[in-house]
């Protein structure tokens, strides 16, 4: 069995993923290692590792009988004695016994216990086939693509001009002459090629870039060629076609103002065609001129008149040969033009794609996007794939969550192991939310759990190519598939439940018929409704205020109708009510869609002393202590950088004197920075007790050099600034290990990791916490302002 569940935010995935973890583990007449016949995948970190603790507490909880344990469900479950009875109370006793023995075989092969994220499972899978898969023995995982792909661009862009480089840099000629032309800034190709870059590494864009690879860029740029005489073509004809009516008009000595409404009838219509607006919509009056005749009103003079009849059948003729054209070529034209802007792009795509693989094989590095369509391209062709049969361990039983953010090539990776698990007979489980699907950016389809639990499998075999092994095995599935949902929501007041029901329904029926996926989540019957639990508070509070425009704004694109300050005053009020009402600060969630508006929010915040976690303050290149480090390491890299001493000096002051340069400070800080002697920094320092010897510095490591200085300055007696710079020493030796422990080495790197790396959130923190919508998916707040 295959057991799809469609569930809904609060529903219980975990829980189920967990009992059912449990009744498979739990089974009688199993040896109590049985769990290394289980995989249960997930999509973050995060969620395994929730995962992983919720299946060894509930283990100790069975165990100890606690009355909040499953122990009461899964025997239930497991026996099919009735909660209560004499022999369901006998058989608890039997399952608290094995769970016991099963929680111990885990500890001592914890190794063996398969709960982990999909793309841990992949590189496990890779790291066993790595001859296969035309892998190097031993290589490191490279996850950061931007780093790559803007080396790749610049080497790329370098090698331009070469012998072996003919056609990529006449493309690169073409790019630049013609933005030179149309006024724009011809520097800013690199980065519209690092962005494009990214789609070597999507899943979403996996089949579309294998395609262009067969593709030279000669090829992409006569197709570009075509496109552009094409439409140029198009519009050609149609303004030829105008001004032939036109010079009918003019020649009669008559001009738009003859014909009925003017500038805004047909013969304005007309004039505008062959002044060169081809594109301009004919509209009801033109039509009108066309079908009826009405050419002139009946207050035009008689002669006027008769010019115009006379010259009728050429005018309809000409209108007519210019609808026609637009309705038969102006969409392909649209679709070219769309095109055209990325057809440069994407002549240099497979050369680009050659410069990234270069960079990681001299290094030793394989791209994490690469383990899914390594696999693919032999379970694809493989009727029996032998990829998962030197594993070591046969899985039985594969449970999958968050289902709708598996994309399409780690679902058919999957594949031939479900195949040989529900050929065997055993249980298999999906639970998902296509509602909850956010990471269609990163690959993940939400059209897969919709048609697996409709049971739509040719729409799915569709999307996996119909021809290929992977459409065979999932028209496999279908004796398999039991559909079923989780529509109680454990989390939820009753008020917020209803009324996500009603407004989630509203929203739906009134959308649908322009926007056809949405009938698909939000089905008309209503399966997507969820049902407050037994359990739930009777009292919640929904709010939504409509926030105006302010008096004066006339368009949403006018400056003075920016709402972000209207909209922080709200969120204060909100906040500040909440406060009154007895929550913390603990309590509360803030939404934002965007990071500029999370940096907004946060400021107003700290300017009105309210304790905060965001993305901003859990950064490492915000932690003034982590600055302090990295400045005077760049100091002793470069040390005639007035810039770099001025900074470090100002850093020194705040992070280990405790002072904010006043007008006096600030004299005193620029006189040492501005020095001619470099040196005199050090004496500085020195003269507060912190004796430093930049020459003996300079022969340290990185990381010895960041201990070092951390020690030098107190830093780790800082409790708030103890987890910044324990995380920047992981990040330093790391880098280490991996790259270099060169000081230049690694500070070239953090100029672009320090945006990416922070610390992690603590529960025990009493502060309002200001999140994305992506970074808060799982998350639960008492309180929640959006």
């Amino acid at each position: 069995m295959f057991s799809i569940y469609s569930s809904s935010a609060g529903s219980g995935k975990t829980y189920t993923l967990t009992k059912e973890y449990l009744k498979l583990a739990l089974k009688p007449g199993e040896q109590s290692s049985y769990y290394r016949h289980i995989l249960a995948v997930t999509f973050t970190n995060a969620a395994a590792n929730e995962m992983k603790s919720r299946i060894l507490e509930q283990l100790q909880a069975i165990i100890r009988q606690d009355p909040g344990s499953m122990l009461d469900v899964l025997t239930a479950e497991l026996s099919s004695f009735a909660i209560g009875s004499d022999a369901h109370t006998i058989e608890k006793d039997r399952v608290s016994k094995r769970a016991k023995e099963v929680f111990r075989s885990i500890l001592h092969g914890y190794s063996d216990f398969s709960v982990t994220t999909i793309d841990s499972f992949t590189q496990r899978v890779v790291m066993a086939f790595t001859d296969e898969l035309g892998l190097p023995y031993s290589f490191e995982v490279e996850m950061d693509t931007e780093a790559v792909l803007e080396l790749a661009v610049d080497n790329l862009i370098e090698k331009a001009g070469g012998d072996q480089m003919e056609e990529i840099t006449e493309v690169l000629k073409q790019y630049y002459r013609e933005t030179a032309a149309e006024g724009e800034s011809w520097n800013n190709l690199p980065d519209a090629l690092r962005k494009f870059g990214n789609h070597l590494t999507s899943d979403q864009h996996y089949d579309a870039v294998q395609g262009v690879q067969e593709l030279t860029p000669t090829a992409i740029r006569s197709m570009r060629d075509r496109m552009l005489n094409y439409a140029k073509e198009v519009e050609h004809e149609v303004i030829e076609a105008g001004k032939s009516a036109w010079q009918a008009i003019t020649q009669s000595g008559l001009s738009e103002a003859d014909f009925t409404f003017g500038k805004s009838g047909v013969g304005g219509y007309i004039q505008a065609i062959a002044n060169g607006e081809w594109r301009k919509d004919a509209g009801k009056r033109v039509s009108e001129a066309i079908g009826s005749d009405a050419w002139y009103g009946k207050k035009t003079p008689g002669p006027v008149q008769s010019l115009i009849d006379g010259m009728a059948d050429h005018l309809r003729e000409c209108l007519v040969r210019i609808q026609t054209i637009r309705e038969e070529r102006l969409s392909q034209v649209v679709l070219f033009e769309c095109l055209t802007p990325h057809l440069q792009k994407l002549a240099l795509l497979k050369q680009i794609r050659v410069e990234f693989d270069d960079l990681l094989r001299k290094d030793g590095r394989v791209h994490i996007s690469e383990f899914n369509k390594r696999i693919l391209s032999i379970v694809a062709t493989e009727p029996v794939p032998f990829l998962y049969e030197r594993l070591g361990t046969k899985y039985h039983h594969i449970l999958i969550d968050e289902f709708q953010d598996t994309s399409k090539l780690q679902f058919a990776n999957l594949l031939p192991l479900l195949e040989n698990a529900l050929a065997a007979g055993h249980f298999n489980l999906a639970v998902g939310d296509g509602k909850q699907a956010i990471y269609r950016f990163r690959g993940g389809d939400m059209d897969q759990i919709v048609a697996l639990h409709r049971k739509d499998l040719p729409a799915l075999q569709k999307a996996h190519n119909p021809e290929s092994f992977t459409a065979e095995r999932i028209g496999m599935l279908e004796k398999h598939l039991n559909d079923e949902v989780l529509d109680t929501n454990w989390r939820s007041a009753e008020p917020i439940v209803y009324f996500n029901n009603q407004f989630f329904e509203f929203a739906a029926r009134r959308f649908e018929s322009a926007h056809g996926k949405i009938a698909d989540v939000f089905d008309t019957a209503k399966q997507f409704h969820q049902q407050p639990s037994p359990k739930a508070r009777k009292v919640g509070h929904v709010q939504i205020d409509f926030v105006r425009k302010p008096d004066g704004a006339t368009d949403l694109s006018d400056d003075v109708t920016d709402l972000t300050g209207v909209m922080l005053l709200k969120t204060i009020e909100h906040l500040e009510q909440a406060m009154a009402d007895g929550y913390q600060y603990r309590d509360i969630a803030i939404l934002c869609r965007k990071k500029d508006q999370a940096k907004a929010l946060a400021n107003e915040l700290n300017a009105r002393g309210i304790p905060l976690v965001s993305a901003d303050s859990l950064s490492l290149q915000y932690a003034d202590s982590v600055r302090l480090v990295v400045t005077l390491m760049q100091v002793l890299m470069r040390p005639d950088q007035v810039l770099l001493r001025y900074e470090m000096l100002y850093l020194y002051s705040r992070v280990v004197r405790g002072l904010l340069p006043d007008e006096s400070l600030t004299v005193e800080l620029r006189e040492v920075a501005e020095s001619t002697d470099t040196e005199a920094i050090y004496g500085y320092l020195q003269s507060f007790g912190h004796a430093l010897d930049p020459h003996a510095l300079r022969q340290l490591n990185a990381y010895e050099l960041g201990e070092k200085l951390m020690y030098q300055f107190g830093l780790f007696d800082r409790a708030d600034d103890a987890p910044f710079l324990y995380r920047f020493l992981d990040e330093v030796l790391t880098f280490s290990h991996k790259q270099s422990g060169h000081l230049a080495d690694f500070l070239l790197y953090w100029a672009n990791a320090q945006k990416k790396v922070s610390v992690g959130e603590s529960a025990n923190m009493n502060a309002v916490s200001i999140q994305t919508i992506h970074k808060s998916k799982g998350l639960e707040y008492p309180v929640v302002v959006f």
